[in-house]
């Protein structure tokens, strides 16, 4: 956690080959080691050299003397082999396509540098055996490897390639170059290269990919026959070929759709090529880019092609991401528990002046948390859309998708197996609801019902599609279709053209265009100055808030409030609730969000507007620095100070490394979940959950006119259910309504939650009404309806608050203990993510009804006692990581308000001392206020402990247990909880704190510079906080490291006697349990808190920023803030006048080849 250096002594991790042994001189340690068995053999080897050297002037003569007498036999002789040594490199290189994530170059003998026999050296030859053997093969371009010295990459590559369009860093002081041949002549003779060497093809894709996709082509060739299950419009692959000659995009996308059979589309973003679908002639059976074996020989082919840097091919759809989905305010400023929970709000931070991207799943904008009756309608935008300028409609794929449907309803074998039960469950419980029966048919019979009617497989999607005339059987199949859609991707629309156009993810295959599109409509490019909440409503998807959107939900938490400030609702506002909103939607039928291919052509819309921070609750892919991870932290990079949040994910519990590739980058923050106060959740979150399963059971089961929708549609569900287990029917919806709603159950206002928990525990429920729990347990929503939900169990509360209480016993619950389904860390490249965890277990915020216009819905804030039953809810309550990430970037507003506004000079508000804020200072403060997690969870643990019943347990195979998150012996409790949970009231300072925060903001390092800050009186009970952050370069896909320019953060605590030692503290030690600089993460944290003899005794310290590596860009900025008592002073020093002025980062380096 710190090494301890004696005073006045210099502290290395290991004494540097060749440095002096003592300090009494080289002479006395040469005589030391001359009598040595290392000394004897270091003679011996020199007598070799010797020897070696005067056989090499010999070849090299006779070598000259051939070339210049026979020069014509030279050109007869046969290629060599490539040789088996090439010449040594100082460092590996770094690739994510290599088997072991690096490149050691091999070791050969140097030629001597020394000054006697330097005339008589030839000049080295930099570039490896095979490149030299590939050059000889007439190649006009190679893709090589060149590694240059320390701190000269900027310079070499901007020298060789001036606009940076041919190359790209790899680690270490590396880079891919596509180079011509003079571009290798001027390597070859420059003093800062020391090795050049030929890109493997085999280097040029993950090591895994092959392999996985011989696995699918093997489960292909075995399973011959259509499974629904896999859709055939959502790729299983989507492939990205990144070039390393981006103008040659658009070229060789042709070329390989003209050669491969697959096509190709230039995807928008420079050098990014897009494998699109099959172009071969359409079959029944062509699976497009589910054909594991044809893409195996498409990637074989690709990788040979010296254009090609990296070839990215993901398990994942094409487009849409998943979804992730007031009391957390509280937690995110000064804790329930404190004198001032909501510390920030308290003192005037409310977001006034501040402008918030969310990118999200559809926005109910007759919520009165966004907009007011008085106000004139939103006008969206609709210049750039998912339809319209980055995908076309494909005809073929939809008469595909027909036949497909066809031939697999068509076969005995489907409905034989587990694919075919759940549409036979559908087809017979809907046909029985409207005859009155009890049906139950044969595999066969399944199949001679419905084969023929896909005789004109389009022509019937449409006519199921579209028509309101309907027999029984085709509206029990329609039923079954539409019921089973969200897991089967059924939807009779999909097989039709005339819908297909309006349902993007069904029939859609990329533009061919690399322009990115312009906004022009004044709704696009200004904001609408008429609407209170809302300023920009980008409609990029459909444009579908459905009931219980996402998007409004995640919107309600940014920044919801109603017009009224004494109206209940607000009691649930947004973390910056009057901040305003720009919106994006990228709504897919509410189920996945879609976004632009280059994910900067979404946050340039938003930045354009003014925006500066931007909350976004989706994601998903491979936990893998991808191209969309490089896209997010090339767009952060060329905009300093846009802040972009990310949901790490809800897959904590299948274990570390469940996050996906947006979270892989570096420039945002990665927001893991939280539990909330035990008392919120237990009182509002339940009554709230409560009331609000109440209202759906009042509206479906008891309002009659509902019951007799769509000719009765849900009542004929609901009776073939009850007739199942009681042989009994309702005559009449009114009966139906009578029976659950009247006297003292559902519609009682004060008794209905009794006779929930009643019905779920036949307790006091005689005869008949038995049969009506079957409600609950069987009325599943595949067979009630779309949105329709029926679920006593909820509604009654008593399990979930059971299983409350169990959690608090279990320590698992409660205000800053780590929600379990949270995803966790590391990146695929062992980076600290999640940054923070924030409150995103059961939030409170804005319930969408799907409606346009619906007397904008404020009228229930659903509190205890309950609203009338009859009224459509305001609030729900969600849960996920989606719900922390709004909740923490409005909080950011609040955090760039209190620097926009001067607070930081004198903690009072002062415009005169306003500053703009970096995105990397935003983040550094956040970071700065976090405190650790607490409770229980699922850790890992090298070592045995009392929790791991005597396991032997080790590096290699760490123990799983349930036990405390923040223990001394858990491993990568950072990978749980990041730095931890935010508590802005810890960093932020207000006039009469007790702190102080102190920052630099947008000062630049050059190559191995540093910058000094000196901080005095430090009192012993005092603790010190330190955050650098700064905003990194992109990184290449091909890198296995995605740290580009490396700063460190060091921390020297002076001691205050001679007695004593001085100590030195290393960025994220705390995090890392390393006694090594950090080489990873371009965020590094250091809390210490100063020793001392008494209360009133003082020391100093020293904080130091030091360049270890800036490879891209001539220097790198970066952002410093320091949290100290409010008595200590800080201040930038000379580094010359520093106790650390001698010490570098290169003295607290590891193992390099780490």
């Amino acid at each position: 956690r710190h090494i301890r250096k004696p005073t006045g002594t210099q502290v290395h991790m290991r004494q540097p080959e060749g440095t002096g042994a003592s300090p009494s001189g080289a002479a006395a340690a040469a005589a030391a080691s001359a009598a040595s068995p290392d000394a004897r053999h270091i003679r011996n080897l020199a007598k070799i050299a010797v020897v070696i050297g005067m056989s090499t002037l010999m070849m090299l003569f006779f070598h000259y003397s051939v070339e210049v007498r026979a020069p014509q036999h030279r050109a007869q002789q046969p290629q060599r082999e490539p040789q088996a040594f090439d010449q040594a490199a100082p460092e590996p290189i770094f690739l994510r396509g290599h088997p072991e994530g690096r490149f050691d170059i091999p070791d050969k003998l140097l030629f001597s540098s020394s000054a006697s026999s330097a005339s008589l050296r030839p000049p080295p030859e930099k570039r490896s055996a095979r490149l030299r053997h590939m050059l000889s093969a007439d190649a006009s371009h190679l893709l090589t490897l060149v590694q240059v010295s320390k701190d000269a990459v900027h310079a070499v590559r901007t020298e060789v390639d001036p606009g940076l369009r041919r190359s790209a860093y790899v680690p270490r002081n590396s880079f891919a170059l596509y180079a011509s041949r003079a571009d290798l002549d001027l390597l070859q003779s420059h003093a800062n290269v020391t090795w050049i060497g030929h890109m493997r093809p085999e280097w040029k894709h993950d090591p895994s990919t092959l392999a996985q996709l011989e696995e699918d082509a093997a489960r292909q060739r075995a399973t011959p026959t259509f499974a629904l299950g896999r859709h055939p419009h959502l790729p299983k692959y989507r492939v990205t070929v990144v070039l390393a000659h981006p103008s040659a995009a658009s070229a060789a996308a042709a070329e390989w759709t003209a050669a491969h059979g697959f096509r190709f589309s230039a995807s928008g973003r420079r050098g990014r090529v897009k494998l699109v679908d099959s172009a071969r002639a359409r079959r029944a059976d062509d699976a497009g880019l589910d054909d594991a074996e044809a893409l195996m020989g498409v990637i074989r082919s690709l990788r040979d092609d010296e254009r090609v840097l990296f070839i990215e091919v993901q398990a994942v759809p094409m487009l849409g991401k998943g979804v992730h989905n007031a009391g957390g305010a509280a937690s995110m400023q000064g804790g329930v528990g404190a004198k001032q929970p909501t510390k920030l709000w308290d003192k005037g931070l409310d977001g006034k002046g501040e402008i918030i991207h969310v990118h999200d799943s559809g926005l109910d904008m007759s919520h009165c948390l966004f907009s007011d009756p008085s106000e004139p309608p939103l006008t969206p935008c609709t210049d750039c859309t998912l339809l319209g300028n980055y995908v076309t409609f494909n005809a073929t794929l939809v008469g595909q998708l027909a036949q497909q449907l066809k031939q697999a309803f068509c076969t005995v074998d489907f409905w034989g197996t587990g694919d075919g039960r759940p549409f036979k469950n559908v087809f017979e419980t809907t046909l029985g609801a409207q005859t009155n029966e009890f049906l139950s048919f044969e595999d066969s019979e399944m199949r001679d019902i419905i084969c023929p009617r896909y005789q004109d497989p389009e022509r019937y999607s449409c006519y199921l599609a579209n028509s309101t005339d309907l027999d029984e059987v085709d509206r029990a199949w329609k039923r079954a279709l539409l019921a089973l859609d969200a897991e089967q991707q059924t939807n009779p629309k999909r097989a039709c053209e005339e819908f297909a156009r309006e349902l993007p993810l069904a029939s859609i295959s990329y533009r061919d265009e690399t322009t990115p599109c312009v906004f022009t409509s004044p709704e696009c490019t200004t904001l609408q100055a008429s609407n209170r909440k809302v300023k920009a409503y980008w409609n990029f998807a459909n444009g579908l808030a459905i009931p219980g959107a996402h998007g409004t939900h995640v919107a309600g938490s940014v920044a919801g409030y109603a017009a009224d400030p004494e109206d209940p609702i607000n009691r649930f506002k947004g973390s910056a609730f009057n901040a305003d909103l720009v919106f994006s939607d990228g709504s897919y039928e509410g189920r996945v969000v879609v976004s632009p291919f280059n994910v900067g052509d979404l946050y340039q819309w938003a930045y354009d507007l003014g925006a500066r921070i931007s909350s976004n609750s989706w994601g998903g892919g491979e936990n893998a620095y991808t191209t969309d991870a490089e896209a997010l932290d090339e767009f952060l990079w060329e905009h300093e100070d846009f802040l972009v949040f990310f949901s790490a994910g809800n897959a904590g519990e299948t274990g570390y490394g469940s996050i996906g590739e947006e979270v892989n980058a570096k420039n945002h923050i990665v927001v893991g979940a939280a539990r909330q106060d035990t008392e919120y959740e237990q009182d509002t979150v339940l009554n709230t959950t409560e009331n609000f399963h109440r209202y759906k059971i009042y509206s479906h089961l008891c309002e009659v006119s509902n019951l007799r929708k769509n000719d009765m549609e849900l009542f004929r569900y609901l009776n073939t259910i009850v007739n199942r287990t009681c042989m009994y029917t309702f005559d009449t919806p009114e009966e139906m309504a009578a029976t659950y709603c009247n006297g003292s159950k559902i519609g009682d206002d004060l008794l209905w939650r009794e006779y929930a928990c009643n019905i779920t525990t036949f307790v006091g429920v005689p005869g008949l009404d038995q049969c009506h729990w079957w409600v609950l347990n069987h009325a599943k929503n595949a067979f009630l309806g779309e949105n329709v939900e029926i679920n006593f169990e909820s509604a009654c509360g008593r399990f979930e608050r059971t299983l409350y209480g169990f959690q608090i016993d279990r320590k698992t619950a409660g205000e800053y203990h780590v929600a379990p389904f949270s995803s966790r860390g590391p990146t695929s490249d062992g980076r600290i993510k999640p940054d923070i965890i924030a409150p995103g277990s059961r939030v409170v915020s804005a319930y969408s009804d799907g409606e346009a216009s619906n007397d904008f819905e404020c009228n229930v804030p659903i509190l205890d006692p309950p609203a009338p039953k009859a009224s459509i809810p305001s609030l729900f309550v969600d849960e996920g990581t989606s719900m922390a990430t709004p909740l923490l970037a409005g909080t950011a507003g609040l955090v760039r308000q209190w620097y926009r506004e001067g607070y930081h000079h004198d903690g009072r508000k002062n415009e005169t001392h306003r500053t703009t804020p970096t995105a990397a200072l935003l983040k550094a403060t956040m970071i700065a206020s976090t405190v650790p997690a607490v409770g229980n969870g699922i850790v890992e643990t090298p070592y045995g402990n009392e929790y791991t019943n005597g396991r032997n347990c080790s590096v290699e195979a760490p123990c799983s247990y349930s036990g405390p998150l923040n223990s001394s012996t858990a491993q990568n409790y950072w990978a749980i909880a990041g730095f931890g949970n935010a508590q802005l009231a810890s960093a932020l300072w207000f006039a009469g704190d007790p702190h102080r925060l102190h920052f630099s903001d947008r000062r630049f390092l050059f190559p191995s510079d540093r910058h000094c800050y000196a901080v005095d009186n430090l009192k012993a009970s005092s603790y010190l906080t330190a955050v650098l952050v700064w905003t990194d370069p992109a990184a290449s896909p091909i890198a296995a490291k995605a740290l580009v320019n490396d700063l460190d953060l060091r921390v020297t605590l002076h001691s205050t006697s001679a007695e004593e030692e001085d100590q030195i503290f290393l960025g994220n030690a705390d995090y890392t349990n390393s006694t090594c600089r950090d080489s990873l993460n371009n965020v590094e944290k250091v809390t210490i808190r100063p020793g001392g003899a008494s209360a009133s005794s003082s020391s100093s310290a020293t904080v130091v920023v030091e360049a270890s590596a800036v490879v891209l860009g001539a220097a790198q900025n970066y952002a410093l803030v320091v949290l100290l008592p409010a008595t200590a002073a800080f201040e930038p020093v000379p580094c010359d006048d520093d106790a650390m002025s001698s010490t570098t980062s290169a003295d607290f380096e590891c193992d390099a080849t780490t």
